[in-house]
This record gives C-alpha cells, sequence and structure tokens, in this order.
C-alpha cells in the first residue's frame, strides 16, 4: 500500500459540514441527532443568510489560497427545498458540493440527474456491516436500498463513498463489507467508530477495545493489501486518527518533518468546522460543545476567533499526545474522549498506545 496516496500531507482544503436540515426519512439505532428533534427545524437559518455563507467561505478560501467544499447533509439534505439552489450556487463559485445523505433519494431519477449536472464531488452514504447488522440499525431493507442506490451513483458516474460506524457488534462485517462495495465501483470506502451521543448515548460498551481495535485495524490493513491487488485504484480512507499509530508501528509511516506542526489526524480546529440548522457551529458534530453562531458571526469569526474553539486547539494538553511522536498526525478522536470521558483533552478510550 502507498502511503502517500492514502494520506496527503499537503492537501490544502477548507471543508463546512453543514447540516441544512432535521427533516429525514430514516430512524437509524445510532443516530448521533435525537430522533425527538428529527423534522424540528425551527431557527432554521434563512436562505439569505445561508448564501452569504457561501460567499463568506469563498472569500476565505481565496484569501487563503485553498480549495473550498462543502459537505451538506440533515437529516437528509436532498429533503430540503432550498439543497439545489444553495448547492447550485456554491458549485458556481468554485466550491466542491460533498453530499452527506440517504440512499432513499437515489430511486428518484430526476433528482440524480441534477446532482449529476451540479456536479457533485463526492456522495457519501452509510453502510454499517452486511444485511443483518445494517439492517438492525438502519431499518428492514435499507442494506438492499443501500446497494441500489450505489449501483445508481457508479451508473451515472456521480463519485461515491460508503462510510460505516464501527462497533464491536459489526467489525467481523467489515473486511467483506469493503470488498463488495469496491467490487461495485465505490471510489471511497471508510470507517469510523462510533460515538456514543444521541440515540446511542447508551452505547458506550460497543466501543472497541484498545488492543481489540489495533487487531481489527491490522485485518483491514490485510484486507485492503488484498483488495489492492485486484482493484488497484481502490481509495482506502483513513478517517480514524489511529490508523496512523498502526502505520507506525508497522514501520510504514513516513518520517514527520516538524513535530510541532499539524499535518493530519482529528480534524478538530484545523480545516474547518461544522454548522447545525440553526446556525449553531461545532468543531465536530458529534462533540456538542458549541463554537460559534453563524447567525450572527462570520464563518472567519467562528473558526478565527472562537474562545472555545481556540481551547480545543490546544493539543499539548490532550493525555498522552505531547510525549507521542506522532502527534501531528493523530491524536485520538476528541469527540469520542469527550463523550466517554467527559472531557476532549483526555487519551482516546481506544488508543492502545503504552506510555
Amino acid at each position: 500500500m502507498n502511503l502517500k496516496d492514502e494520506l496527503n500531507y499537503q492537501a490544502r482544503e477548507f471543508t463546512i459540514q453543514w447540516h441544512i436540515t432535521n427533516d429525514c426519512d430514516m430512524r437509524c439505532k445510532h443516530c448521533y441527532i435525537p430522533h425527538e428533534i428529527k423534522s424540528d427545524n425551527r431557527n432554521k437559518l434563512s436562505k439569505t443568510r445561508s448564501m452569504e455563507i457561501i460567499d463568506e467561505l469563498r472569500s476565505l478560501c481565496l484569501s487563503w489560497g485553498v480549495h473550498g467544499r462543502i459537505n451538506f447533509s440533515g437529516g437528509n439534505p436532498l429533503l430540503d427545498n432550498d439543497f439545489f439552489e444553495l448547492a447550485g450556487y456554491a458549485s458556481k463559485n468554485n466550491i466542491r458540493v460533498g453530499i452527506l445523505g440517504n440512499p432513499t433519494s437515489l430511486t428518484n431519477k430526476n433528482i440524480v440527474q441534477k446532482l449529476k449536472k451540479l456536479p457533485v464531488w463526492r456522495y457519501q452514504i452509510s453502510i454499517d456491516g452486511l444485511q443483518e447488522n445494517h439492517d438492525f440499525i438502519r431499518g428492514n431493507g435499507n442494506f438492499k436500498i443501500a446497494l441500489e442506490g450505489l449501483d445508481m451513483l457508479v451508473a451515472n458516474n456521480i463519485p461515491s463513498v460508503v462510510l460505516s460506524t464501527i462497533t464491536r457488534n459489526n467489525m467481523q462485517d467489515i473486511p467483506e463489507l469493503a470488498k463488495l462495495v469496491f467490487e461495485k465501483g465505490v471510489k471511497v470506502y471508510d470507517f469510523a467508530r462510533i460515538v456514543p451521543t444521541g440515540e446511542s448515548e447508551d452505547w458506550k460498551d460497543l466501543l472497541p477495545r484498545p488492543c481489540e481495535y489495533r487487531d481489527f485495524l491490522l485485518r483491514m490493513f490485510n484486507s485492503y493489501l488484498d483488495i489492492k491487488k485486484h482493484i488497484p485504484n481502490a481509495r482506502i480512507g483513513v478517517k480514524d486518527p489511529l490508523w496512523l499509530l498502526l502505520y507506525r508501528q508497522l514501520g510504514l509511516l513516513r518520517p514527520i518533518a516538524d513535530l510541532n506542526k499539524i499535518y493530519g489526524g482529528c480534524s478538530v480546529g484545523i480545516n474547518g468546522f461544522c454548522l447545525d440548522v440553526d446556525g449553531t457551529a461545532y468543531s465536530c458534530r458529534r462533540m456538542e460543545v458549541p463554537i460559534g453562531n453563524a447567525q450572527t458571526q462570520s464563518i472567519y469569526d467562528i473558526f478565527i476567533n472562537s474562545a472555545e474553539l481556540n481551547n480545543q486547539r490546544k493539543f499539548e494538553n490532550i493525555e498522552g499526545c505531547c510525549e507521542c511522536d506522532i502527534m501531528p498526525v493523530c491524536r485520538g478522536c476528541l469527540a469520542i474522549s469527550h463523550k466517554v470521558n467527559g472531557s476532549y483533552f483526555t487519551k482516546d478510550p481506544s488508543c492502545w498506545r503504552d506510555g
């Protein structure tokens, strides 16, 4: 595996994950948005303010010399009446349009054609294991719908991404699932551990334990090597920062030029943030600590001047990380630490590094 292809230290992109609606046509058991607020869009950002936010993002990216991207999410962003207008405006302003959506919308051929016209940089859907595990979490019949949605994306040359949420209950499915989706023509496959929040508040025991998770990552690494032999263009995601700990221990991590510089790892405070329906900003949507609000603040002001976000950037305070030689590309998952231990400065509960 060519690590340079999997982790690009030189990537320069500022991303907003924008939850434009709470409307959703699914009720997944582990959703980080509580079901009782689904369809609750009170205090929603106006279309006028939303357009201004896109303008601000474009100006910020131009001034910083980086690419801009908006990952529209929800709920199901395609259920929002303003989605295509906002996405089209972003695209016309040279901002990449990503979608973190449901496969249900892909059964509508008119919608798919409109997505193709935008164009969509990537359309991400979630598949959380093989049929039994996926349907347990997302409802009977949804595994079939997800695969049909992928077929629709591939047939229309819309770049597709599959993301899995990992728990101790579905880990055994993931190697076979990765192979399945790559064989179907998916561009990128990735996974992330469960963050026990929202509907999954009581799922803390399903978070992989340290040595268990290391063994799982090693199995996935070997599975990816095999997949690459048959599908050379398969793009393996490294969303979970703990991949880098495994790479280091396998001797595959190239030297880090400057240990005082952040190159990758957990994205909190690094290259963007999240906006909720009402404009509340979070460094990560799964870490429910507001850092500002776009109703009254600019994108620049939130990202640069937020006292809370600047506190989260004190990475030297993360337990164990300041002594770790891969801190610039890892730092664990601050959201998991926050939900499990009550502080984002505690050690990632799945990190197996000692000392």
